[in-house]
């Protein structure tokens, strides 16, 4: 249990990380068939049994849909985000699976190794596309009902428990994916080499024989062609041929070559199975037939896809033959012992070929994350969610269809933006929108006498254009003091997001929820001088937010109300210790390595040398792969915000450049690289009036001055606009 929870800490925190940094609270293009043909019928009470199995594409995904609904039930809001924790403890328990089912089949001594060389295989993210679209929980069921039709039909008597929940299985394959009949086929294909080893056929195995057949038989009959992507299957035997090399050579898929040296054991291991003298043929039938599941999933993909270049959602599935060849590698050297010298070169091709296969691991991987933004698949899918967020935002803000009709395709979350455009404004759907396609409920100033305003916060302390706001600093720059109060709000989640900011840390700045029965409740950020979201319980009972500054200098703001589901409070609770659970398991890895190693556990030597081997590939593997990360996701998304303004700067589109300048500046309000860029984007901008465009210059560089006094530039330019020097700064 413990290298298991090593193993689930790691990958699953390794996915919250990735999250945390790269996902986007939006449903991402087909996802929003959900809202269309599933979320509003069920809203509606119109959904029925057979729409569940209808197919989506060329897949019928019966339990990715069922999830999805579980979810929207029991959170109250469709979201995206919580979708994306619920599939990485997926991943992460399926991973647990195969671990426990390989060292059921190759010795439990064999558990820490098994553990250590399949970590990489989940935690790395060259599969990001399932971590970050809450969509792909299908990619998850398929592999899963996999391994368990494969372990229950292939090594249990026919009608015994776990045969039968093998059977159950591979039908449940059938709905996972349009691929999932292919378990069957890989379980006749074991039975198929049974009867070639010892020329016959038990009776339980035939009874496995014609169900298997009965499934594939059933699987080609649910089978679903899109007429979309015919022109993405192959045209040619040469075709297929050429992309089915590609993908068994994953992850060297440009080298299609390199499939010999990725197959190399498992060949070894199946002309191993025909000996007579052959001790393991239990873990090598499973070994085959898991490779072979694997080998028949890049037989369907280089059919169905050699056109269209393979997605890196693919990786999941396509690392299964790679998998299976380094299991192999425990029961090819049998009797294997480091103390003798008799088998150096196996001892040699051993090292070398899991060294070179981690190396190609850890390349598709940085090809993922990368460090140039046009280079990766995660900054740039960041970066272009980023322009969906912000344009499905304004479309909220003033229901414009402008926002997102005649955009860039990325530009827009759905491949149809007129659909998207009906989708957001079903009230019904709108009701159970994620929060960030939720209409937000903006806050109205019911005292006529309160000095707060509209955007009361000071320039240099941005947010999000179409976010409505009110605070106590005034457009003379000036802080005022008084009190706000707004109407009343009846919630209808048991969570709310307010975003607030408090210029200082003092008693004299104030907000509170209170409600119609009088009770309050503070609310104070863990951080001053930058807005913060903060997620808090919404009162059981209507209320209004009670703003009070009576601070002579110091100022706060608050933002409008976006409602959540009591899940998806919890799941972005757990993303945000992503780092932390993926150093525990990192940390638990290594313990129980050097506790085995001092301890004598493991025998013999040779597992010793193995054990420790394992952990520094494994460890290397990690921090070459997550070297390119940063720890913070607003220094991420303020870098790609920065980005598109350069973007816009090249098509000398000011406005573009100072809005994106000042998304960055929300999220790392201390730049000042921001700032001074600002400043020059607001006199370049000749829609401002020129008063107004020298007045907002002035504020961005005298922020940017208090954060960089010795900035001489910085200087000079403030000079110039004051028309009088500023006093150097002291020594």
């Amino acid at each position: 249990m413990a290298w298991l929870s090593a193993l689930f800490l790691t990958v699953f925190g390794a996915k919250l990380w990735l999250i945390q940094i790269y996902a986007s609270g939006l449903p991402y293009w087909d996802q929003w068939d959900e809202a269309r043909r599933l979320i509003q019928p069920w809203l509606e009470g119109k959904l029925t049994w057979g729409a569940l199995f209808e197919p989506h594409n060329e897949h019928r995904i019966f339990f990715t849909r069922i999830l999805d609904l579980a979810e929207l039930w029991l959170n109250g809001q469709w979201d995206p985000l919580l979708q994306m924790v619920v599939n990485a403890a997926l991943h992460a328990s399926y991973a647990c699976g195969l671990a426990y089912a390989l060292w059921i089949f190759l010795g439990r001594k064999n558990a820490p190794l098994i553990c250590l060389l399949l970590a990489p295989f989940f935690a790395f993210p060259f599969a990001a596309e399932n971590t970050l679209h809450g969509f792909q929980s299908q990619m998850y069921f398929l592999n899963a009902f996999a391994l368990v039709a494969i372990v229950g039909l292939s090594f249990a008597v026919s009608g015994s428990r776990r045969w039968i929940v093998g059977l159950i299985a591979a039908i449940f394959s059938l709905f996972a994916m349009g691929s999932g009949m292919l378990a069957a086929l890989a379980v006749i294909g074991l039975l198929i080499l049974r009867l070639l080893k010892h020329r016959k056929l038990a009776r339980s195995e035939i009874v496995t024989l014609v169900c298997c057949l009965i499934i594939f038989g059933v699987g080609l009959l649910l089978n679903v062609t899109a007429e979309q992507d015919k022109p993405f299957r192959a045209h040619s035997i040469a075709d297929f041929v050429t992309a089915l090399a590609g993908n068994l050579a994953w992850p060297f898929q440009e080298y299609p070559a390199m499939l010999v040296l990725v197959c190399l054991p498992l060949l070894l291991t199946l002309i191993k199975y025909f000996r007579d003298d052959f001790q393991d043929p239990r873990a090598a039938e499973f070994i085959l037939t898991f490779a072979f599941w694997g080998l028949l999933q890049s037989a369907g993909l280089a059919y169905a896809r050699t056109h269209l270049g393979v997605s890196s959602r693919y990786g999941d599935t396509l690392s299964v033959v790679l998998l299976a060849s380094i299991a192999s590698l425990f029961i090819l050297p049998e009797k294997m012992d480091f103390r003798r010298l008799s088998q150096p070169l196996l001892k040699c091709f051993i090292i070398g070929w899991v060294a070179i296969l981690m190396g190609g691991l850890w390349q598709i991987s940085w090809g993922t994350i990368g460090v140039k933004t046009d280079e990766n698949y995660l900054q740039a899918n960041r970066m272009w969610s980023l322009l969906e967020e912000e344009n499905v935002r304004a479309f909220l803000a003033t229901d414009d269809a402008a926002h997102l009709l005649g955009k860039a395709a990325l530009a827009v979350p759905y491949w149809n933006p007129g659909w998207l455009v009906e989708i957001l404004r079903q009230p019904k759907l709108q009701s159970a929108m994620p929060p960030a396609a939720h209409a937000p409920v903006k806050l109205e100033n019911v005292r006529a006498d309160s000095v707060f305003i509209a955007d009361g916060f000071a320039l240099e302390k941005p947010l999000p254009e179409f976010t409505q706001t009110w605070g106590s600093f005034a457009t003379n720059r000036a802080a005022a003091t008084g009190e706000f109060s707004s109407q009343n709000i009846a919630p209808t989640f048991p969570k709310i997001m307010l975003p607030v900011l408090f210029s200082d840390e003092t008693p004299d700045l104030k907000i509170q929820l209170v409600t119609a029965s009088g009770h309050t409740t503070a609310v104070r950020p863990s951080e001053f001088g930058r807005w913060q979201t903060l997620v808090l319980d919404a009162p059981a009972e209507s209320f209004h937010v009670a703003v009070s500054d009576h601070s002579p200098t110091a100022w706060l703001a608050v933002g409008e109300i976006k409602e959540l589901g009591r899940l998806g409070a919890w799941a972005r609770g757990l993303i945000n210790q992503g780092v932390n659970l993926l150093i525990v398991g990192l940390d638990l890895f290594v313990g129980l390595a050097l506790s085995g190693w001092l301890w004598r556990k493991y025998s013999p030597a040779a597992d010793q040398v193995f054990l420790l081997l394992a952990v520094i590939v494994s460890l290397s593997a990690f921090v070459g792969v997550w070297s390119a990360r940063k720890l913070s996701a607003a220094e991420v998304t303020s870098d790609l915000q920065q980005n598109w303004a350069k973007n816009y700067a090249k098509n000398g589109d000011a406005a573009g450049v100072a809005r994106h300048l000042r998304l960055a500046l929300c999220l790392q309000p201390n730049n000042p690289a921001a700032l001074v860029g600002l400043a020059n984007c607001v006199l370049q901008d000749s829609s401002l009036e020129k008063n107004l465009a020298h007045t907002q210059a002035v504020a961005y560089l005298e922020a940017a001055l208090r954060l960089q006094p010795q900035a001489e530039s910085i200087r000079k330019q403030l000079d110039k606009l004051s028309g009088a020097p500023l006093p150097a700064p002291e020594k």
